[in-house]
C-alpha cells in the first residue's frame, strides 16, 4: 500500500491552490488575520492625510475656481478648466472612497461592489 498524504497537506499540486472551506478556518486564525489588518491602520491614516494633500494641491492650482473670472462660462477655455477639475476632483473622490473602504476592512467589515439585484444601493456593507 501506497502511503497517505498526511493531514492538512494536499494530495496533489491542483490541491494545493484550492482554498479551505470556510468551516475548516478557525475563530482564532480569523482574529489573528483581523489583528493584522490592525497593522495597516497607521499606514491608512497616512494615506488620508495624503488624499487631504492631493486635494488641497487641486484648489491651489485652480484657485479653488473651476471657471476662469474673466470668460464667460460658455467659453471653450472655461469648458476644459471646469472638465478638468472636475475630472481631478473625481479621481480624488474615488481615492478617498477606496482609502474608506481600507478602513472599514481593518475593523473587519466586508465591502462588497456590484449592483444590487434589488435596484438598491450598488455597495453592500457587512461585519464579519
Amino acid at each position: 500500500m501506497g502511503k497517505k498524504p498526511k493531514r492538512n497537506q494536499p494530495e496533489s499540486s491542483d490541491d494545493a491552490n484550492q482554498k479551505p472551506p470556510a468551516e475548516s478556518v478557525s475563530r482564532a486564525d480569523q482574529e489573528d488575520g483581523r489583528e493584522g489588518l490592525g497593522a495597516s491602520r497607521p499606514y491608512i491614516v497616512r494615506l488620508f492625510a495624503r488624499l487631504e494633500r492631493i486635494n488641497e494641491k487641486i484648489d491651489e492650482a485652480f484657485a479653488a475656481r473651476p471657471f476662469l473670472p474673466h470668460l464667460p462660462p460658455d467659453d471653450p477655455a472655461n469648458r476644459r478648466r471646469c472638465r478638468a477639475y472636475q475630472e481631478l476632483l473625481g479621481e480624488g473622490a474615488k481615492l478617498l472612497l477606496r482609502a474608506q473602504e481600507l478602513w472599514m476592512t481593518s475593523y473587519g467589515f466586508q465591502v462588497r461592489r456590484g449592483s444590487n439585484s434589488r435596484g438598491g444601493r450598488a455597495n453592500e456593507t457587512r461585519r464579519v
